[in-house]
């Protein structure tokens, strides 16, 4: 079982992280995946303007601007994997996310099947 803290991109592709590193992980992907050199407090902005969801210990959250929606393969992920979240806390978390994103009857129906 995989504990899901790290970032989700639009793609579907998970980076994961250890727990209270997914500033630097974040770091790490924008020079990778986009070549940018910027700090810890501005790559995780970078890559929730670009619809990246991001997982903590605690929460996950994606950044609420218009034009950025949770993508048919970031649900295929969440539906495959919900059930590695780490606690009630990212559960009830997820599921405002997706509530938000009219899309509360997946966090319901996520199995391991996908959508």
């Amino acid at each position: 079982m995989i504990i899901l803290i790290g970032f989700l991109s639009p793609e579907g592709r998970f980076t994961k992280c250890r727990s209270w590193h997914h500033i630097y992980v974040a770091v790490d992907i924008c020079k990778l995946a986009y070549k940018k050199e910027i700090g810890v407090n501005e790559a995780e902005m970078f890559l929730m303007e670009r619809g990246y969801i991001c997982f903590t210990e605690r929460e996950v959250y994606m950044r609420d601007v218009t034009g950025i929606y949770i993508t048919e393969k970031q649900l295929n992920y969440i539906c495959k994997n919900r059930r590695n979240l780490e606690n009630e806390d990212q559960n009830a978390s997820l599921y405002e996310l997706l509530k938000k994103h009219g899309l509360a009857n997946v966090f319901y129906n996520s199995g391991e099947e996908g959508l």
